[in-house]
């Protein structure tokens, strides 16, 4: 199934059952807390973006919001 096509069947669940942003906001405060890890600011806005998702779904908001969790997921690596 395209990623488009389960973002916008599963916007129910994003909405009801997870928590805002995703859990991305919270993680990065945990990141924070173990010693302010440089992924820690991109995890936020890849909440803002997800909680955009999960208002208004766009293949576009989308693509953003996966692009700026691989930039974290790379930056975990890393450090």
């Amino acid at each position: 199934m395209p990623l488009w096509s389960a973002v916008k069947k599963e916007k129910h669940q994003l909405t009801e059952y997870t928590a805002p942003g995703a859990t991305r906001p919270l993680y990065a405060d945990f990141l924070d807390e173990a010693g302010s890890h440089p992924a820690a600011p991109l995890y936020r806005v890849a909440g803002e973006l997800w909680s955009q998702v999960a208002r208004d779904p766009s293949p576009e908001l989308v693509r953003q919001a996966a692009q700026v969790e691989e930039e974290a997921a790379e930056l975990l690596v890393r450090f």
